[in-house]
């Protein structure tokens, strides 16, 4: 039994030896990996971290199977707190939170402000972004979140003219008759969903108004509201597609002591097509423009309205010439008559040249008036 003992023991170290080295070898022969994927133990490939294979299985299905990265926010998998926003990365993810004000704990959801607090089991709990505005709701308090807003708009524009003036000056000269060598434009493309047209005040007249662009602020130096010599021309893309029915305005963001609400003051409407608007303003500064919607007047309606009131001016016209010439006629009741028509003559020309002056201080005069 013995003498069977070493053949078998030195058999079993050969296959051993063998078979290491077919593993060894087919090391060798270790498929190329794809992006956002590495060789595994030299025999195959695996996806790195945050990412997995397109088939979403644990190992490659196809031999050329691409990675694709995980979604923490969606999936439930990222470790934010409440009242963090998760924003996802190309292979990883963030908590963004503002814990030093909790109140405008929502301006995280603009930008990224990520802190060690804002993940799960570090740091206090604040306020979510919902509760800040359930609070507000309940209160009836739409002045403060306003008033908030506004000082948030001050605030960010700010900290930008300040990290900005420690910068070399840059690019083509232009001359304002301000003492300021930095202007400050930011976008803010999620703030509309917050300011939105609720806080527009001017919509007298004005129907089925709608954002239709990113706010965006302007700033020039520290004042509040700094004048212009001349116009700036701001031009805005649209968030929705062109519509040939609609009309757009230029509005801004005026802050007060009470709160703050859109304004059309010193803003006014150049041109539009089916992509962007531009506008004319003659100030800048902690302010926004956006373009409002609403539906266009009918071409039909309109040549009916300027034909009638047209012929309309035309009988009235001659109906006053014939009471005030006609001798014979005249009498105590003619006068009435030429009053009337002298009035109605007045009430539909105002009409007629004001009736495309859409601003809420014209267009109710002529209202009054009419």
């Amino acid at each position: 039994m013995g003498r069977w003992c070493l053949p078998l023991f030195s058999a079993l170290s050969v296959l051993l030896v063998l078979s290491g080295s077919e593993v060894k070898n087919s090391g060798a022969s270790c498929p190329p990996c794809h992006g956002y994927a590495s060789c595994h133990n030299s025999t195959h490939c695996v996806c790195n971290d945050g990412f997995q294979p397109e088939s979403r299985r644990s190992n490659f299905v196809k031999p050329y199977e691409e990675c694709e990265d995980i979604d923490e926010c969606k999936t439930k998998l990222a470790k934010c707190k409440k009242v963090a926003y998760c924003r996802n990365k190309i292979g990883s993810y963030i908590c963004s939170c503002w814990v030093k004000i909790p109140f405008l704990n929502w301006f995280a959801g603009l930008v990224d402000i990520e802190s060690p607090e804002c993940y799960e089991n570090e740091g206090k709990e604040t306020r979510t972004q919902e509760n800040i505005w359930g609070v507000v709701s309940k209160n009836g308090s739409k002045k403060d979140f306003a008033r908030f807003t506004t000082q948030m708009l001050q605030h960010v524009e700010m900290s930008i003219l300040n990290e900005s003036s420690a910068f070399p000056t840059k690019g083509e000269n232009l001359t304002f008759d301000i003492d300021e060598r930095v202007v400050a434009l930011i976008t803010y493309r999620s703030l509309g969903n917050f300011l939105n047209v609720s806080f527009f005040n001017n919509r007298r007249g004005i129907q089925g108004i709608k954002l239709n662009s990113h706010v965006v602020g302007g700033t020039i130096g520290s004042r509040v509201k700094v004048g212009l010599s001349e116009p700036v021309f701001l031009t805005f893309q649209h968030t929705q597609p062109g519509d040939p029915r609609v009309k757009h305005f230029c509005v801004y963001w005026e802050g007060s002591e009470e709160g703050g609400s859109w304004s059309m003051e010193g803003c006014s409407f150049v041109r539009s097509n089916d992509s962007y608007t531009t506008c004319k303003c003659f100030h800048l500064s902690s302010f926004a423009v956006l373009m409002a919607l609403t539906p266009k007047e009918d071409r039909v309606l309109t040549v009916i309205t300027y034909v009638g009131l047209s012929l309309s001016l035309l009988c009235l016209l001659l109906a006053a010439l014939t009471f005030l010439l006609c001798r014979p006629i005249q009498n105590t009741g003619t006068t009435l008559h030429l009053q009337l028509s002298l009035c109605l003559f007045l009430a539909h020309f105002l009409f007629l040249t004001g009736i495309n002056r859409t601003e809420p201080k014209v267009g109710d005069l002529i209202k009054l008036l009419y």
